[in-house]
């Protein structure tokens, strides 16, 4: 079942016995199961196996208020022995709603392709950037770039951008500020964890698609501890190929024609447009120049990406 199926089946009234969550966006999953215990006005029953209620389920011996027992992670239920008890809690009309969620499953395995061909799963993927702002947004007052930045420290995590935002939003009110300045506070005390390894790759797409003030305000947060030679060699390889990939237009067979791997194409592709020809060219030789002269001691190691990004946004005004 595919997730507007899912939604327009609560919005519709239809409730079916038996659900299987699957998915990393564990909040967006809870807010579904809560819609349909709130829906139906079924009892919430939390329990950590099928087995522990699986006899009242096949006797039927469920009496009060109709309930909604949710499992999580049942490794035991896994397993390839169980198939018969799959089929029968799929077929089951329980006077009760069973909701079965993993965090992940092996696509490999028979209990995965069993719930899969019959559309018993919704899967709970990672949300857009575009969503997860929405979801910021309608929380707090925290500009674009502080959104993508916060994004990108929690990895795209719903659950996890949720609790940083309670955080800001509790500090903005303690303090009688912004949520900007309540944001920059955090990190700066290091109550929001920044680890510098997951915003090399958010630095490296905000100067790729022209994002001159994120740009900056992520080399200030990382710029302690990260390798200035590794960003030169990340923005000179990413530069590189949006170059190639722009001069190789609708090429057929663009891999083989550019040397890129299907990957770096996509990257490429995406960052096309924003430079255009000649000014990737100066970019390129802008990076390599300031490479160079790190090398040879005619530009400090702690100047060079401030230069670079000034060099480099130049180019855009």
């Amino acid at each position: 079942m595919q997730l507007n199926e899912l939604r327009q089946s609560i919005v519709d009234k239809k409730l079916n016995n038996y659900y299987m969550f699957v998915g990393e966006e564990v909040k967006i999953m809870d807010t579904y199961i809560q819609q349909i215990v709130k829906t139906f006005d079924l009892e919430p029953i939390r329990i950590d196996n099928l087995n522990s209620i699986y006899s009242k389920l096949t006797s039927g011996n469920l009496a009060g208020k109709k309930k909604c027992y949710i499992i999580s992670n049942d490794e035991d239920f896994v397993k390839g022995e169980n198939e018969k008890v799959w089929d029968r809690v799929k077929d089951m009309n329980f006077q009760c709603v069973v909701i079965m969620t993993y965090y992940s499953l092996d696509k490999r395995t028979k209990f995965y392709k069993f719930h899969n061909e019959k559309s018993l799963m919704t899967q709970f993927d990672v949300l857009s950037s575009e969503v997860l702002k929405k979801y910021i947004t309608k929380e707090i007052d925290l500009s674009s770039n502080y959104c993508e930045e916060l994004i990108g420290i929690c990895k795209g995590n719903c659950s996890r951008i949720l609790l940083e935002v309670d955080k800001i939003k509790c500090l903005a009110q303690a303090q009688d500020t912004t949520a900007n300045c309540a944001y920059n506070t955090l990190i700066e005390e290091g109550v929001i964890n920044v680890p510098t390894e997951d915003l090399i790759f958010p630095l490296i797409d905000a100067i790729t698609l022209g994002n001159s003030a994120l740009s900056y305000t992520i080399w200030d947060k990382i710029k302690k501890v990260e390798n200035s030679m590794a960003v030169l060699s990340l923005l000179y390889n990413n530069f590189r190929n949006v170059l190639s990939v722009q001069l190789a237009g609708n090429v057929q067979g663009i891999c083989e024609f550019t040397g890129l791997t299907p990957f770096q194409v996509k990257l490429a592709k995406e960052r096309m447009g924003v430079f255009n020809k000649e000014q990737l060219v100066s970019i390129i030789k802008a990076v390599r120049k300031v490479e160079k002269g790190i090398k040879i001691g005619w530009i400090e190691e702690p100047m060079a990406i401030k230069y670079v990004l000034t060099q480099i946004f130049n180019e855009v005004k």
